[in-house]
């Protein structure tokens, strides 16, 4: 099996990446930096080496030769950064879905920005459906009053203020 050879590319998505050999016994070679490192069957590659440096560096190819007369067999160990944070947000989504369902979550909503609030009432629209017209109504009245985008203070005189209109 001497001189069998895969290139393999860690995503920047991955976090925490290892290559542990299971059996025989192989040679990395980190193409960019021009390293090699040997594995015997129960050894582990991390993305850091005890001294702090960067061993199976993300967004670069490697290649894992087999250098044993017996076949090699190895794995990698990773975690899926992009994954683990949009799961991360997710679940703080429902949280507040949650909160402000029950009604404790406009003691949160001024410390968001009126932009901010409005991709979040649009997000949840599409997650969950729209909601009804009359909430919508709300949460719209409440983040132009929150944010101080009243048209009436643009306009000189309250007294010609035509009606708000909304096509939701």
């Amino acid at each position: 099996m001497t001189g069998l050879y895969l290139e393999n590319f860690v995503s920047e998505d991955l976090g925490n990446t290892s290559l542990q050999l299971l059996k025989g016994e192989v040679t990395v070679e980190i193409v960019n930096a021009q390293k090699n490192h040997t594995l015997r069957e129960g050894d582990r590659m991390q993305v850091w080496d005890p001294n702090g440096n960067m061993d199976l560096p993300p967004g670069e190819y490697h290649k894992v030769f087999t250098v044993s007369q017996e076949p090699s067999c190895y794995m990698y160990i990773y975690v899926n950064t992009t994954e683990a944070a949009l799961e991360q947000n997710f679940t703080r989504l429902q949280e507040l879905r949650e909160k402000v369902q029950n009604g404790t979550g406009a003691l949160m909503l001024p410390v968001l920005d009126s932009s901010l609030l409005m991709t979040w009432i649009s997000l949840r629209n599409l997650a969950w459906g729209r909601p009804s017209l009359e909430q919508l109504a709300q949460e719209v009245a409440y983040a132009n009053m929150q944010f101080g985008e009243d048209s009436s203070s643009s306009k000189g005189d309250a007294s010609h203020k035509e009606p708000e209109r909304s096509d939701l």
